[in-house]
C-alpha cells in the first residue's frame, strides 16, 4: 500500500477549483467560543492555573487580531510567554 501525498492532492484541488464562482464566506459572529469554553470547562477542572494562562494568551491574540497586528515571531513569542508565565519563550531564534 502506498501513502497518499496529501499536499499534492490539495495543490491539485486548489488548481482545479473555480474560486471565482465559489460563494463568498460570511462572517457571522457566534455566541459560543469553542476555545474559551474548552478552557473554562475541562481545562479549568484539571488545571485552573493553566486555564487562566491560556485564556490570558487568547485574550492577547484576540486584541492583536482586532488591531490587525501583523502576525510575527515577536507576537507569537508574546503569546507563548503568557501561556508559560515566563519572561522568555522557548523558541528558536528567527534567522530572518
Amino acid at each position: 500500500m502506498t501513502a497518499t501525498d496529501s499536499l499534492s492532492v490539495w495543490l491539485r484541488v486548489r488548481r482545479e477549483t473555480d474560486w471565482h464562482s465559489a460563494p463568498a464566506l460570511q462572517r457571522i459572529p457566534t455566541d459560543h467560543d469553542g476555545f474559551r469554553s474548552w478552557c473554562e470547562r475541562p481545562v479549568r477542572r484539571r488545571d485552573p492555573i493553566r486555564a487562566g494562562r491560556l485564556l490570558a494568551a487568547y485574550n492577547l491574540a484576540c486584541e492583536d487580531a482586532a488591531r490587525r497586528s501583523p502576525l510575527s515571531f515577536a507576537l507569537l513569542s508574546g503569546w507563548q510567554r503568557e501561556v508559560l508565565a515566563s519572561p522568555r519563550a522557548p523558541f528558536r531564534v528567527s534567522d530572518a
